[in-house]
């Protein structure tokens, strides 16, 4: 499938677990998008440049990583 050359904008929503952001990811890359973009924005759970924050975008470098 040819790559789409759209780059979705994301939001981490919520506290997705690993499990959760490969699947995300894993549904994405089946319709040809492998690039998202992650945004901070105001009111998200996850407080910003927290180690949690930081665990969660290493979740998501994981899960397309391992689309390859």
């Amino acid at each position: 499938m040819a790559s789409c050359p759209i780059i979705p904008m994301a939001v981490l929503s919520g506290a997705p677990s690993r499990e959760e952001i490969f699947e995300y990811l894993r549904q994405m890359h089946a319709v040809g998008i492998d690039e998202i973009m992650l945004y901070p924005r105001k009111g998200c759970e996850i407080e910003y440049m927290s180690e949690t924050w930081f665990t969660t975008i290493q979740n998501v470098l994981d899960g397309l990583s391992a689309l390859d």
